[in-house]
């Protein structure tokens, strides 16, 4: 069977509208069987899909609302990615021109190559959490968070769709020890560190990045992201002693005694400078054995290095709000479930 239009040598079979559905549908929906185990992330062919209701391809005749069940849903993808034009409808009784059917798969091929992207006119930052510390310490920490979903697919969808997980680094509490100076100067430059579909860095790219995201997760902790050094300080050098008075010269004073030559300061600098070279922020993550993701924060801090001061790291989620798209008295939904979190160790 073959759409006639205009000239008899130019033709949109039925194939062809199936292909234009199936296309979207990998865009939109995901056209992926459901993933049974982590292990899938890496074995099977994934599209990348959303994960919304799919444009059905269980039809009898290739009218005018099969035209705009595709359309609609293009729609969505475009407002989605922030990525091209929003197309018209198809009229009511009317069929697809062969250019225009040509334009919709040339725009599909379009969002194909920006479907991870979220347009920030619909994203929205949600508060989660802050993770708080103002105890001194003079060791290593670390802290784990959970993030689930009803399934793994769930969580699939959820990275496909541009969503992130955001981590803020600062203090509130100033300390005086210079390894505080140190970490707080990581997180001035910092600011952020983003864990998406395919990688983890800070804003500022000035941090050490493995390139690993959402789909290169496994049942082991891999690490993620490694911050850059924090700069120290030099420490005072102490004060100098007076050199004492000399005697008087016409009679044979005394000569004077020597002034004390002055307590050498605490060398803070070279001390900052020793551990500075060690002192690193590093974010690991993993799939727990119940489908979790979990992702971990380590302050790697020598074991004799005092911290004082307050440091914190406030957990946010970079999502979308729910789009809808009416046609035909049809209404299409884009919308992703939410994550439920939960702190398993904190700093």
């Amino acid at each position: 069977m073959a759409f006639y239009i205009g000239s008899k040598k130019q033709v949109i079979t039925v194939n062809d509208y199936f292909i234009l559905l199936n296309s979207i549908n990998k865009i939109f929906a995901d056209n992926t069987g459901p993933l049974s185990d982590i292990a899938d992330l890496n074995s099977l062919d994934l599209d990348f899909g959303w994960g919304n209701q799919p444009a059905s391809d269980q039809i009898n005749v290739i009218n005018y609302e099969s035209w705009n069940n595709i359309i609609s849903r293009i729609n969505l993808s475009i407002n989605h990615t922030g990525s091209g034009t929003l197309q018209n409808l198809v009229q009511n009784n009317k069929q697809l021109s062969i250019s225009r059917f040509k334009s919709l798969q040339q725009i599909i091929e379009s969002l194909n190559l920006v479907k991870n992207v979220l347009s920030p006119s619909i994203s929205n930052l949600e508060n989660l959490t802050t993770v708080s510390r103002s105890t001194p310490f003079n060791t290593s920490l670390f802290f784990e968070i959970d993030f689930e979903w009803s399934s793994l697919d769930k969580m699939r969808y959820w990275f496909n769709s541009g969503s992130k997980i955001r981590l803020r680094f600062y203090s509130d509490i100033v300390g005086s020890t210079n390894l505080y100076n140190i970490y707080t100067n990581i997180y001035d430059k910092i600011e952020h560190v983003v864990f998406d579909v395919n990688s983890c860095f800070d804003i500022n790219f000035l941090g050490i990045s493995t390139n690993l995201g959402f789909y290169n997760l496994t049942n082991t902790y891999q690490l993620l992201y490694t911050s850059p050094l924090g700069n120290t300080d030099s420490g005072y050098s102490g004060y100098t002693g007076y050199s004492g008075y000399n005697g008087y010269s016409g009679y044979n004073g005394y000569s004077g005694y020597n002034g004390y030559s002055g307590y050498t300061g605490y060398d803070f600098g070279s001390y900052g400078d020793s551990y500075g070279s060690t002192i690193r922020i590093k974010i690991y993550a993993k799939i727990t054995e119940e489908n979790k993701l979990r992702l971990k924060v380590v302050y790697v801090n020598p074991y004799d290095a005092f911290v004082d001061g307050g440091h914190n790291i406030d957990i946010k989620l970079i999502t979308y709000n729910p789009q809808n798209y009416v046609y035909n008295n049809n209404i299409v939904t884009d919308s992703q479930e939410s994550a439920v979190f939960t702190i398993i160790n904190e700093l």
